[in-house]
């Protein structure tokens, strides 16, 4: 009997260590936030389409299966959350300021599960080239989100990388099909 008590000791020390740890980790700087970016050559404008109109965004936006528009500045995106089980995740969008074709700024919202912002900024780098970038800041509305963030948010900034680069890939694909059409 003194084993299994020991032993129910240790499990529960342990688990207490792991919420201590995960709990500071989430004061880190940076936490809640994540970044990237992809170089692209194209022009800014010919990159805007791809992040405004959703049957384009389907096409880089990895788990986008549907993207519903509920007024000309918001969209309803339907994605299926490979991270928690291939869930269904209906993410409210609304763009809170656009400055064509340089940046925009977009509220993300899931109700009982997350709200934030993100930003795309694009940067004509000469050459025929644009630095896209993201950045997303969230706020994680159940405790145990919150108390997962360390691990959330970096899995998000993954697959943020991931995304862009098929950005990069779509665009670069869609201009020079555009341009040996001329």
């Amino acid at each position: 009997m003194k084993i299994v008590v020991w032993l129910l000791g240790g499990i529960v020390g342990i688990v207490l260590v792991a919420i201590l740890v995960l709990s500071g980790m989430t004061m880190r700087p940076g936490a809640n936030m994540a970044r990237a970016e992809v170089e692209i050559a194209a022009s800014p404008a010919e990159v805007w389409p791809w992040l405004t109109e959703g049957e384009k965004a389907k096409k880089w936006v990895s788990w986008l299966v549907e993207v519903r528009e509920a007024s000309p500045d918001k969209q309803v995106w339907v994605m299926h959350d490979m991270n928690n089980g291939g869930e269904r995740m209906e993410i409210e969008t609304a763009v809170l300021k656009s400055d064509f074709p340089r940046s925009m700024t977009v509220s993300l919202v899931v109700p009982g599960g997350f709200n934030g912002q993100q930003v795309y900024t694009l940067t004509d780098v000469g050459g025929g080239r644009v630095k896209v970038g993201m950045e997303a800041s969230f706020k994680m509305d159940a405790m145990l989100h919150r108390l997962m963030e360390p691990l959330i948010t970096p899995a998000a900034e993954k697959k943020m990388l991931a995304d862009l680069e098929s950005l990069k890939a779509a665009v670069e694909k869609s201009t020079a099909a555009s341009a040996g059409a001329r």
